[in-house]
């Protein structure tokens, strides 16, 4: 680590500029769009209670990211799921499977390695191979973090910055409870150590609303470091025959007002 001298100039600022606008991987989903799209070399966090989708949409956005970005590399890094159980989730909707299968690799968890051979496993597969996304589903049930001391869950959010060199983030984590119908959720309802939360460039929190029988499933950006959002509300829209989250639209907070205060409660 050493100081460094800037280095500003006209044509710095055009290249800088040009690159914030640059959509490097394309999307369908708007609350990621707002930001043009999955930002390479950055961490992007997404928070969510548990049961409610969460896997859902991010399957779904996976599979937008293969068939919208020919060639894009991802590896999904599995710590509830295996593999068999990922199959299965996104043959409800995927037909063109010659690009999933070429596009993903899957690492799934094994829990009975100590702490050195999970970091070194993931290390070995992001330093010798070439991967745009690395999607890790989901950090707070991973061995290296589940039940952990908040200091080692910040030494292990620490590392995960430090795999930037290589790749981009996505990141999968559960708040700290499913108390979603009684209050609005944000970053400090993350489960365990805020860290992660801190030096995320992008953040995002998934807020499910219990109205009658139905679900709402409400998107917003929490954080978009170096980029401007118009929106930052989102309503998902969930096709129950595919089982799979078709798509996102802008919504406001009005809206989510109302659907909010209309929520059921006991």
């Amino acid at each position: 680590m050493k100081a460094q001298k800037l280095n500003i100039n006209t044509q710095t600022i055009t290249q800088r500029k040009s690159e914030q606008e640059t959509i490097y991987y394309d999307t369908k989903f708007d609350f990621i769009r707002q930001h043009n799209g999955i930002r390479p070399n950055k961490m992007h966090l997404f928070i969510a209670p548990t049961h409610v989708g969460k896997s859902t949409l991010t399957h779904a956005l996976i599979y937008d990211l293969v068939k919208m970005n020919k060639g894009m590399k991802i590896l999904i890094y599995l710590t509830e799921e295996t593999v068999k159980d990922f199959e299965t989730a996104v043959s409800n909707f995927v037909y063109n499977f010659e690009d999933v299968n070429e596009s993903i690799s899957i690492m799934v968890e094994d829990k009975t390695k100590t702490d050195e051979e999970i970091k070194n496993a993931i290390e070995t597969k992001l330093f010798h191979s070439k991967v745009d996304l690395f999607v890790i589903d989901n950090i707070t049930t991973s061995k290296l973090y589940l039940d952990r001391k908040v200091s080692v869950q910040s030494d292990i959010s620490i590392w995960l910055k430090s795999l930037l060199t290589e790749t981009t983030l996505y990141i999968i984590a559960h708040t700290n409870g499913n108390n979603y119908n009684t209050e609005i959720l944000d970053e400090t309802h993350i489960r365990g150590s805020k860290t992660i939360t801190n030096i995320t460039e992008f953040m995002y929190v998934m807020q499910p609303i219990s109205l009658n029988d139905s679900l709402f499933q409400f998107v917003r950006i929490l954080k978009h470091r170096g980029q401007a959002v118009q929106n930052k509300f989102f309503k998902l829209s969930y096709n129950d025959k595919l089982r799979t989250i078709e798509h996102d639209r802008v919504s406001d907070f009005k809206h989510f007002k109302e659907v909010f205060t209309q929520r059921n409660r006991l």
